[in-house]
């Protein structure tokens, strides 16, 4: 028995875990945390896709080239992975989202930068991910809730708009599905909030 898993059904299968999670909220506080962690490992492999390039390329610090030929060696294990922050810097530069002719950057809002980088990724998901043991930690829900919208802007973006994704009808439907949902569950918290 195996598990067969590629980097598209990777991100949609933690999209599904960030909507189950934000829609079971209600019944379980801890849903948040799965869903911060969910969402940023969607959005983290989304960026990545999308960078990627057809060789494969395009999700590097600085690309190991494999000879005289000028290819990037994608299995090299110096290769370092683009991260959260990066990833995002990169999505918005026209040079680095040019694999096809229609490829088009995110144009990035203020708030798109700052609720990924400053509150997704280094307020919520690493201290969520490297918790340090405290005497306890009390977080506004709808703060985390509020930093679901800017993320899905950028998903959507990415999948539909870009020109830098490839995904097949069915999986075109699950993830504008799973973004619908999540955009109508966190507006509906919202409102219970004011």
């Amino acid at each position: 028995m195996w598990l067969r898993i590629d980097e598209k059904e990777n991100i949609i299968d933690s999209l599904r875990m960030a909507r189950d999670c934000l829609i079971e909220s209600d019944n379980n506080d801890m849903n948040f945390k799965w869903l911060i962690i969910s969402f940023h490992h969607a959005l983290h492999n989304l960026m990545l896709l999308a960078l990627a390039k057809t060789d494969g390329s395009g999700v590097w610090r600085t690309p190991i080239i494999c000879g005289s030929d000028g290819l990037v060696d994608i299995n090299n294990k110096k290769n370092k992975l683009l991260n959260f922050s990066e990833a995002i810097d990169y999505i918005q530069d026209k040079d680095k989202m040019n694999s096809f002719v229609n490829s088009k950057p995110f144009i990035a809002k203020p708030y798109h930068i700052e609720t990924m980088k400053d509150h997704l990724n280094n307020r919520l998901r690493n201290a969520f991910v490297h918790y340090t043991p405290r005497k306890g930690w009390s977080i506004s829900k709808g703060y985390i809730v509020e930093i679901i919208n800017p993320g899905l802007e950028i998903a959507s973006f990415l999948v539909f708009e870009s020109n830098e994704c490839s995904f097949d009808e069915d999986q075109m439907e699950r993830i504008k599905k799973y973004i619908d949902e999540m955009n109508n569950r966190a507006n509906e918290l919202l409102s219970k909030k004011s």
